[in-house]
């Protein structure tokens, strides 16, 4: 997403300049027009400036800050005096460096929303825009409760996740090196072995293990390239968005991830719809508004391709239809809401129903993987004793 640089004329007339970001120029003039500040001028943030802008806090820190803060901001303290609430009342030392930062951006002349701007590996897309969303209805307390408990339903859900992907990964691991060790230091022992006794079987056996080596290598090899590849990608990922928009496209086409890549992005995006239009946002503004809540470029820019199809004066679910990215039941409940007239309850069902979606898939993920692995690893071992075992002790019988 390409940030932008602005310098804004504020309520009391100030200049100020904050960062924003938007898909293009157009977005970029609009997300003004609804706002207090006046956009004078604005220029594009390249890259190495924004590499400096990045300062990580971890998941753990940004869900206590949100916590404290959406607390106290129910209790209708202002940002600033909840800010430096937050700093006092918490016994994290990097939630306390956090909130003192925002805090004093704030000082500067920034809002909130500008202020994070600042963290944007720390301050997702989609929290940003609803803190955005925040400072337009003119009602924090509101969005950063439903924000405190959507950020705990997304982490269970990505505990849940490493749970189910930690036992195959340390088994395969286990499999991998065990693998190593075989190639390094067992093949070599028993081909120098079997050489001594230099008769067919024995032979016969050296050139299984040879292959098996040639395997084994092949595999490693194989194991290196892929992540290699997938570092550089992720790498060119972060510096070229039209290659994230390309890679992005391809994810979503992969079977089974690209699903549940889309499922995800639907949930983020119906999660930020429902409040918008919750907080009396028109369609269109809101499509703009949650459009940045998700990571997927391709999916942004098929959230784009509706708002387009929207102004042309195209039905909010032939538009949607048209994009060929969102599931039928999601474009069959937003008939629904077009028929009833009401929108915000159809994108909240929605929601429901995506995140009970993302859970079932991950305890499905839980039933297979064990029995999978089991039978993985019973495979190996029955060709390892039907391929090298047994012909070994049948050599040592013909000899004995």
């Amino acid at each position: 997403m390409p940030l932008y640089k602005c310098i804004v004329s504020n309520s009391q007339g100030k200049k100020i300049e904050v960062l924003r970001e938007a898909a293009t120029e157009d977005f970029l003039i609009a997300s003004f027009s609804n706002s207090t500040d006046f956009l004078l001028k604005y220029d594009l943030v390249n890259n190495e400036k924004k590499q400096i802008l990045k300062k990580r806090f971890s998941n753990k820190v940004v869900i206590e800050f949100t916590d404290i803060f959406s607390s106290l901001l129910d209790s209708q303290l202002p940002v600033q005096d909840a800010l430096l609430m937050v700093k006092e009342i918490s016994g994290s030392k990097d939630v306390k460096i956090l909130a003192e930062e925002l805090y004093l951006e704030i000082l500067h002349g920034k809002n909130l929303y500008d202020a994070m701007s600042l963290f944007p590996t720390t301050f997702s897309l989609l929290y940003r825009g609803m803190v955005r969303l925040s400072e337009k209805t003119g009602n924090p307390s509101v969005v950063f409760k439903q924000l405190a408990e959507y950020l705990h339903k997304n982490e269970e859900i990505k505990t849940k996740l490493k749970n189910v992907m930690t036992y195959p990964c340390l088994v395969l691991s286990i499999v991998f090196f065990c693998c190593i060790g075989l190639i390094t230091f067992v093949i070599p022992k028993m081909t120098e072995i079997l050489l001594q006794f230099d008769n067919d079987s024995s032979l016969e056996i050296i050139n299984k293990i040879e292959k098996l080596k040639i395997v084994f290598i092949f595999l490693f090899f194989l194991v290196l390239i892929l992540i290699i590849l997938f570092i550089f990608l992720s790498y060119l990922k972060k510096k070229n968005e039209q290659i994230a928009f390309v890679l992005d496209k391809i994810l979503l086409n992969i079977p089974i991830i690209g699903k549940h890549i889309v499922s995800k992005q639907t949930l983020d995006f119906t999660f930020a719809m429902e409040l918008l239009v919750g907080a009396g946002r028109i369609i269109s503004e809101s499509l703009q508004e949650s459009a940045l809540s998700v990571s997927n470029l391709y999916f942004r820019d098929a959230i784009y391709e509706v708002y387009k199809e929207l102004e042309k004066g195209v039905s909010l679910s032939s538009a949607f239809a048209k994009t060929e990215i969102f599931h039928s039941y999601f474009l069959t409940w937003v008939k629904v809401g077009e028929k009833t007239g009401n929108v915000e309850s159809v994108f909240s069902q929605i929601r429901r129903y995506y995140h009970s979606a993302t859970e079932r898939t991950i305890k499905k993920l839980l039933t297979w993987i064990e029995p999978g692995l089991i039978l993985f690893s019973g495979l190996v071992i029955i060709f390892v004793v039907i391929n090298f075992i047994l012909p070994i002790f049948t050599m040592y019988g013909d000899i004995l």
